[in-house]
């Protein structure tokens, strides 16, 4: 008797879960073994069809109003459907727990669709000599290496920079003609990366 893709995706998740693997540890072997993509692979980590993801997602993050299609557009990005924002990675990330982070749900042919600040600002959780970062708007963490030398020094400018542009994004003064210093400052870093 044949089973189903998805009997044999749960049975692999049940094996790995009983052998006292790590979430994040099964996240990687489902994406690995079948072909999906790893914001998809930690939803079938933790069992969850889209709807129960949906469910979830608004359990935790309140202020979110999405749909099963918009997971399922985000599950299939780059390769079609819509890139998910920065904030809405954050959300899935603190929604899927378990040391999950935004970094996780990215890989190589996602990164190609970042800008240099965003990658910055998520890092490669590969690298496991990690800091995190705080979100404001989602109170999720993003990691990012721990580098010596001109890369530190950069994303320190980086997060400074960006510090600078949140708050006057939030606290606006009387507008000014041109960019604000803090937007024509990003700018520049960001042309030099």
């Amino acid at each position: 008797m044949a089973t189903s893709a998805k009997a044999r995706r749960e049975q692999f998740r049940e094996s790995l879960l009983a052998q006292g693997h790590a979430m994040a540890h099964v996240a990687a072997e489902i994406g690995t073994t079948f072909r999906v993509r790893p914001r998809t692979a930690w939803r079938y980590a933790m069992g969850w069809p889209q709807w129960k993801l949906v469910q979830q997602l608004r359990t935790t993050n309140p202020d979110l109003t999405i749909s099963e299609s918009r997971v399922s557009e985000w599950e299939s990005w780059p390769y079609g459907g819509t890139k998910p924002s920065l904030t809405i990675l954050g959300a899935l990330a603190r929604t899927f727990g378990n040391g999950c982070t935004v970094g996780d749900l990215l890989d190589d042919a996602d990164r190609e669709h970042f800008s240099p600040a965003e990658l910055m600002v998520v890092g490669r959780t590969a690298d496991r000599s990690e800091h995190a970062i705080m979100v404001p708007s989602t109170g999720s963490t993003v990691t990012g290496p721990v580098r010596e030398g001109d890369d530190d020094v950069h994303r320190r400018e980086m997060l400074r920079l960006l510090s600078t542009f949140a708050a006057t994004a939030l606290f606006p003064v009387a507008p000014a003609p041109g960019p604000t210093p803090p937007v024509a400052e990003f700018r520049k870093f960001n042309e030099h990366l």
